[in-house]
Order: structure tokens, then sequence, then C-alpha cells
């Protein structure tokens, strides 16, 4: 398979011990070519000419030169679409950290060759990613959740970083990698995290914040059920909630079921606004976490963002 992101192959993220800051850096390790496909290569799959894809309430079916092959999924669902004010308001962001085995078992490895724990690079990244997000905007505030079987709500919402990262050196892996039912996160979602509401015309008032989900789900073999979507069904009413996915998996192979499950994580996404991201490597876990830095009011679609600067571009913007 080709790489995740042709735009990133040049363009990897390491970070500042010092400062604790993603920064790009042009030599790193070889990527493989075994990551998935991006949601834009979902996308321009469908369209391609040497694809057909034939769409019912019950099932999609995709035929092409090279593969032909069946896959359940859900209706079709539509939701409005509200165009809020492109400002950078304070965010509630909620991590959702998978802490199965397999999230604890997955293995990078550094540039020098040693391995390295999934779910202990995916903790620094996301200590990296807390910090940069505070420097942007201290008002910015932060909460944890953990899932094995079952979410639970670690600690509320903080404006103070140090008390969530703080408890990430007391998360560990699992024993176990059974199912999970990402219905139970939005029943915790719903009964913990209270959405804005904003009186006037939403496409001129900005509300005082919004509500973003970070999804860090670690299985390479187990398929995520979804038992109840009309929870998730109600909370994306709201314009103001956003639910952004990390998948950090093997290298797919005949002996995972990697591509299925980015399918059935790619389903999250009804309203086109989700960054839904992967990770094989540990240059592509700290990119996709630098990818989420952007405030969803102001990011472009996945889809359509690029992270390629090129020259010309640079000589139109110093005017020469």
């Amino acid at each position: 398979m080709e790489g995740i992101d042709t735009n990133v192959q040049d363009h990897n993220i390491t970070c500042d011990p010092e400062n604790q800051v993603l920064e790009s850096d042009s030599q790193d390790e070889k990527e493989t070519d075994t990551d998935l496909p991006t949601v834009s290569e979902r996308y321009e799959k469908k369209e391609s000419d040497n694809a057909e894809t034939l769409q019912t309430s019950e099932t999609i079916i995709f035929q092409s030169e090279e593969e032909n092959y069946k896959k359940e999924r859900s209706p079709p669902i539509s939701l409005p679409e509200v165009k809020c004010p492109r400002i950078n308001c304070t965010e509630k962001i909620l991590f959702c950290l998978d802490l199965s085995k397999e999230m604890s078992e997955t293995v990078f490895r550094s540039r020098v060759g040693d391995k390295l724990s999934a779910l202990t690079e995916t903790k620094k990244a996301m200590r990296i990613y807390i910090m940069n997000k505070n420097k942007i905007n201290s008002r910015h505030e932060y909460a944890l959740a953990v899932f094995h079987d079952n979410a639970m709500l670690l600690k509320d919402f903080t404006s103070k970083p140090k008390e969530i990262i703080n408890l990430f050196e007391e998360l560990e892996g699992g024993q176990s990698s059974g199912k999970f039912d990402i219905s139970d996160l939005f029943q915790l979602i719903h009964d913990n995290v209270e959405l804005p509401q904003v009186i006037g015309d939403v496409q001129i008032v900005p509300p005082s914040y919004i509500v973003r989900v970070i999804f860090i789900y670690g299985r390479s073999h187990c398929i995520p059920l979804f038992s109840d979507r009309q929870l998730h069904l109600q909370l994306e009413q709201s314009p103001y909630f956003f639910v952004d996915v990390l998948y950090v998996h093997e290298p797919p192979s005949s002996e995972n079921n990697c591509e299925d499950i980015f399918t059935h994580l790619c389903d999250l996404d009804h309203k086109g606004l989700s960054y839904i991201l992967e990770a094989s490597s540990l240059t592509r876990l700290f990119d996709s976490f630098a990818k989420l830095l952007a405030h969803p009011l102001q990011r472009p679609l996945q889809r359509q963002a690029s992270y390629h600067i090129s020259s010309s571009q640079l000589h139109e913007e110093q005017g020469t």
C-alpha cells in the first residue's frame, strides 16, 4: 500500500526535549509502504475511473481491478451543515486513550533501532501536544478518559496542563484486548460533558467554547463495536462538537485487521469535519499529533489539507 499521506513523506516530526515543541525534520527513519490509505485517498478511490461504487442503504460494494470485496456499512446519515465563526475560541479537549494489551505491545522503532512501546510514545506525544496547545491558547482545557472493555473518565476538564500530564505516568496497558463498544464512550461523553449553547445566529455569534474528542484506538486485531449510534448522532447535532481519531497499529498484514478497523473508525465522521489519522511508526505518530494542533473551527477539511511548502509559495509570500 502507499503511504498514509503523500504530502508529508519528507516532512517528519521530532521533539525538542528542552522546549517540548513539535518541529520538522527532513531526515528520519524510512517509512514502510504498509500504512493504510488516508481518508483523502479513500475519497479519491471511490471517484477513480477504475473503481465502480454501488451504494444502498445497507452496503457499499467496491469493485476494481485489484480488489472486489463487500463490506457491511451503516446506512448513510445526513446531518445539517452549520457554518460557525472561524475563531480561536476555547477548546475543551477530551483525550480518550486505549489502554488495551495490544496498545502496550505494539512496537515502534527509533532511528537507531530501539524498540519503543506504542503506549509510551503516545503518552509522550500527548504531553507535547498539550504543551503546544497551551502555548497557543492558555484558556484551552483538557480532560482524560481511558478504556479497556469500558470507558472511564479519569480527570474532568482543567486549564492546568500539568494536572493531565501527571496522570500519564500512572497509565499502563491492560492484561487483555477484548472488544470495545464505542457506544460506551459516547454514553460517558453525554453524561459528563456539557455542550455550549449560543443565543442568536450561530453563524454570527461565536461560542464560548467548543468540545473536541480525540479518540486514540490502539488495537490491530479487535474491530470496535458500535451497538447504539443515537447518542453519537445526538452529540453531533451540535455544531460545536468534534471527534478526531488517531489509530495506532501494527503494520497492516494478512494476520491482523488493521484495514477493516480503520474503515470502521472512518464511519465516526458523519459531517466531514473530523480528522481521522493513523500511525504504524514513530514518525507518523508525532506527525499526526502535529496535524491535530489546528483549531477545528479554523482548519481546512482533512482531504483538502496540504502540508507542503513549495519554493514558489515562499517567493509569492515574500513578494519576489
